[in-house]
């Protein structure tokens, strides 16, 4: 952005009834800020991004305001992963100078210890700050976090992850420790001794909390400890070993419980117990954190889901916010998840049109909108819609091209445009990107596809739903309505499989795609016999299909049918399905009450040892990582039950 854009300022715009901003700065005064910072999160917020950035770089001229680093290093941030390309944007590239900057500047507000001082505690060493001093300690873990993360995603090698995988350590421990600090403050305040360690006991409610810790310092402690303990709870396994090695674990459930305390939410009210007047200035970032997990959660994990908390908390957010693009994310996904997707489409419509100002540094928010646009579409099976939003991404978004260009091309292939739809599946391979010297697993999967596409006589893979298979991976087929799996998915399905038997069995290639397509049709019966307990949809006789159990018994049918030796042994290439119908016939055992074959089969995906595989391929088929990280999480539930909320959600 140029210098002169200082015209949000100039011309009296929203930032300007910003509180004033003290002259003469010293670190002593770092606090007076923080009100000032909290009006321009606010604005942010309501999609004044570009005003917001401007008003804070032309306030803070010589980067050296304490919070006002602190917030362009949060916008900075921001931008850089929302621009990600594998050559490290100019958002990247913009981003890391203003973050070495943020920590520079945090780490001169910090209280400097002496050698005597290492004898002492991290409590009694805390006790000995001012408040200016113990922002400041959470500032420089909250900087030195972003500038670690945004690191490993630009970077292209391992050295650089360990690296900054200790700068991660560092800030997470600080977070803790601060965390703890405060623990012990409020049951000294309240005379309520703590049940556990300090570290381990969830956030004290409102009335017990010690005056002496302002809501701002509060709300930054808690966000970084509980935002720490659920991205450790989630490590896929390849990341696991490395944050085991360095001494970083995590507890999703104690996690969840410490976002709440920002906003001091409870499961007895549908309101925040503490306003916006009150809030600490990071409250709204644990707030959107919540909303994240609770709504994003279930592509990937089963445990600590709430949904009750997501309505809750995104109702409040929208309320606030109502034109903000975070704010339309949230009510559009969770519409979605309710199994409405009409009405999240309204949500997703006016996020995607919106406008950021100068500039489209912030445009790439609004493909997030457009992406979901895109798998509503393909939920409600309107290909050419869909097709509409993947060819916009692919066009105009920096993340996944090669994503994009393959979800445009399926969708042109299933509606008969076999050429155009070749010209684009030959472009995915050259579109993969990389993240830390590692392909994209979902990039890989969708390269190998559209190679089969490529490869394979169009008569012989014609018929064929690569859009269903798509979608599947992104739980649409859950969020279906009903009567469109019985009255167009279904059919549909049934008609590619009556054509498909038709063919030549001997072609390379006929076996996936056979197997592909009854796994489709377990998937659906699955579905609408046992709906998600969080969906709108209930489990019910089915005027067509049959009752539950006679889905149900469908459903596993065409599952065995999958992994039979007579199927899986002939496949030439999509290994995965395979695997991904042990995943799926454990989640039907499970919530029919089969735990111990549901246990035999999710134990088949994690040790990669299904019988009727070649040996070289058992562990090794797209997709293996995500498919493993799901089973792992459906084991936890089955193994523990109802208890963590889970079973009804397999």
């Amino acid at each position: 952005m140029s210098d002169d854009a200082s015209t949000p300022i100039q011309n009296g715009s929203a930032m300007a009834a910003t509180p004033a901003i003290p002259e003469n700065y010293t670190k002593e005064i770092a606090l007076e800020d923080i009100p000032t910072l909290k009006d321009a999160m606010d604005q942010f917020l309501s999609n004044k991004m570009v005003e917001t950035e401007v008003f804070l770089r032309y306030s803070d001229p010589q980067k050296e305001r304490l919070y006002f680093t602190l917030g362009m290093g949060l916008i900075h941030f921001i931008k850089g992963i929302s621009s990600f390309t594998p050559e490290a944007s100019f958002a990247f590239a913009d981003a890391l100078p203003l973050l070495h900057r943020a920590v520079h500047v945090a780490s001169h507000h910090r209280k400097h210890a002496s050698i005597f001082l290492f004898w002492k505690s991290r409590r009694s060493w805390y006790a000995s700050m001012t408040p200016a001093e113990l922002h400041a300690e959470l500032c420089y873990a909250e900087m030195m976090a972003l500038r670690a993360a945004i690191s490993i995603a630009a970077s292209q090698d391992y050295l650089n992850l360990i690296r900054e995988a200790l700068h991660l350590k560092t800030a997470v421990g600080i977070f803790r420790s601060l965390y703890s600090y405060i623990q012990h403050l409020d049951s000294s305040h309240s005379k309520q001794p703590l049940p556990g360690h300090a570290n381990t006991v969830p956030p004290a409610p409102l009335k017990y909390q010690d005056p002496s810790i302002d809501q701002h310092m509060r709300s930054g402690a808690l966000f970084g400890t509980g935002l720490s303990h659920l991205i450790l709870s989630v490590t896929p396994d390849p990341l696991v070993f490395l944050a085991e090695l360095i001494g970083l674990k995590g507890d999703r459930r104690l996690g969840m419980q410490i976002l709440l305390g920002p906003g001091q939410w409870t499961k007895e009210t549908d309101k925040p117990g503490i306003d916006a007047e009150n809030e600490g200035v990071r409250r709204p970032l644990a707030d959107f954190t919540l909303i994240a997990f609770h709504l994003l959660g279930p592509l990937f994990t089963f445990e600590s889901i709430d949904p009750v908390v997501a309505s809750k908390v995104s109702a409040h957010v929208l309320e606030r916010w109502p034109t903000g693009v975070f704010s339309l994310l949230a009510a559009g996904r969770l519409a979605f998840n309710s199994g409405n997707p009409e009405k999240a489409i309204e949500h997703y419509t006016k996020g995607a049109e919106l406008k950021f100002g100068e500039g489209d540094d912030y445009k790439q928010l609004t493909h997030l909108c457009t992406w979901e646009l895109a798998l509503c579409n393909l939920t409600l099976r309107r290909l050419d819609e869909a097709g509409k939003w993947f060819k916009l991404l692919m066009e105009n978004s920096s993340w996944s091209k090669a994503v994009f260009t393959y979800g445009y091309g399926i969708c042109l292939f299933e509606q008969g445009k076999g050429l155009e739809a070749k010209k684009l599946l030959a472009t995915v391979e050259e579109k993969r990107q990389k993240i830390v010297g590692r392909s994209i697993a979902l990039e890989k999967a969708c390269s190998r596809h559209a190679r089969r596409i490529l490869n394979t006589p169009y008569r012989q893979i014609e018929h064929t739903l690569p859009t269903l298979t798509f979608g599947a991976f992104w739980n649409t087929v859950q969020h279906t309505p009903p009567q469109t799996l019985e009255d167009t998915v279904l059919p549909s399905i049934r008609k590619a499989q009556t054509k498909h038997d038709s063919l030549d069995k001997t072609v390379e290639g006929w076996w996936d795609d056979w197997c592909i397509l009854k796994w489709l049709e377990g998937y659906v019966l699955r579905w609408l016999a046992l709906p998600d307990v969080d969906s709108a949809f209930k489990s019910a006789t089915s005027p067509k299909e049959g009752s539950t159990g006679t889905l149900v018994k469908q459903a596993e049918e065409c599952f065995q049918a999958v992994i039979s030796p007579s199927a899986a042994a002939k496949i030439n290439l999509e290994h995965w399905i395979v695997y991904q119908c042990h995943y799926d016939l454990a989640r039907v055992y499970a919530r029919s009450g089969e735990v111990g074959k549901a246990q035999e089969q999710l134990r088949i995906v994690l040790d990669d040892n299904d019988p009727s595989l070649p040996r070289e391929r058992k562990n090794h088929y797209s997709l293996r990582t995500e498919i493993r990280f799901r089973a792992r999480a459906a084991l936890d539930v089955v193994e523990v039950g109802w208890g963590l909320g889970g079973i009804g959600r397999l």
